[in-house]
């Protein structure tokens, strides 16, 4: 039990954005899990093989985000091991989740998108039978293949992959696991996060805002509408609402500086803020040197 308490405790810094946090707790809870994995034999061994897996996998997605890719790629294929060893295949799915957020961000998108509708395909769920983590876990899986197909010019891969995603969310909505609570957290608000950064890579501004309207501001997890909100600030700058792009930056920067200082596009915004204005208001430059921005 305490050892699943910090693999919860863990994954849940990981969503609010509290990077600091998560890599100070991250090697007591791999530890932990190791240790429990090494302790106990029969159903107990099989359950800490899942808290291990869930550890590594929070492990991979902070690694992910402070862009040590080597380390990142060690521990996915640590979770999926640790996934079979527990028997469940929704672990191990899971962990393909992050990896295809590692492949697109290095843009590998061929490998991206069929790394996640290949594990989509084999542990498509009953939508009248399945649990919502499963339904949560595939649906996420869709996201992924939808966000690498959209980047690779394959718009019909991308529009059949949201419709899936889509329709896992409304029956999976409201539901978070204890368990692997990243992947399983998922609803309709999560698929229009997801539209909306979609809308964004083709160049629809007016759609990204128009999307925007169906996110609530509590929308969870919260890394995803942290990341939701660059997209929103972006929009507001194509459409040369240079103000309203500012207000979402600086909000970011209120409520999540931590996460805020390890996004590039929070940069590449901030930069053609300055380069948009002949004087540069206190709050924009204070920003600018916060992200390191010359």
């Amino acid at each position: 039990a305490v050892v699943a308490e910090s693999v919860r405790e863990v994954n849940g810094m990981f969503r609010d954005s509290e990077y600091a946090a998560a890599v100070a707790a991250l090697p007591t809870a791999l530890v932990s899990a190791r240790s429990a994995v090494a302790a106990y034999e029969g159903d107990r061994k099989i359950t800490a093989w899942g808290h291990l897996a869930q550890a590594y996998q929070t492990a991979a997605l902070v690694l992910i985000q402070l862009r040590r890719d080597d380390l990142a790629y060690h521990a996915l294929g640590l979770a999926m091991e640790a996934g079979r060893s527990a028997g469940d295949d929704m672990l191990a799915a899971a962990a393909v989740c992050g990896e295809n957020w590692l492949l697109t961000r290095q843009a590998r998108f061929d490998e991206a998108e069929q790394a996640a509708l290949q594990t989509a395909e084999a542990v498509e769920p009953s939508f009248s039978r399945s649990s919502p983590a499963h339904l949560g876990t595939w649906g996420w899986l869709n996201l992924g293949a939808a966000a690498a197909a959209t980047r690779n010019n394959r718009p019909d891969v991308a529009r059949d992959a949201l419709k899936r995603a889509r329709a896992a969310a409304q029956v999976a909505a409201g539901y978070t696991s204890p368990e692997v609570a990243q992947w399983t957290t998922f609803n309709p608000a999560v698929v229009a996060m997801r539209e909306a950064e979609l809308a964004m890579v083709t160049g629809d501004a007016d759609r990204v805002l128009r999307v925007a309207r169906r996110v609530p501001a509590d929308a969870q997890p919260r890394v995803t509408h942290h990341r939701f909100m660059l997209d929103v600030a972006a929009a507001h700058l194509e459409r040369r609402r240079n103000d309203e792009a500012l207000a979402t930056l600086l909000e970011l920067r209120h409520v999540v500086p931590g996460w805020l200082r390890h996004q590039r596009y929070a940069r590449t915004q901030t930069a053609r803020l300055l380069q948009s204005r002949r004087s540069v208001p206190t709050e924009l430059r204070e920003l600018a040197d916060f992200l390191d921005v010359s």
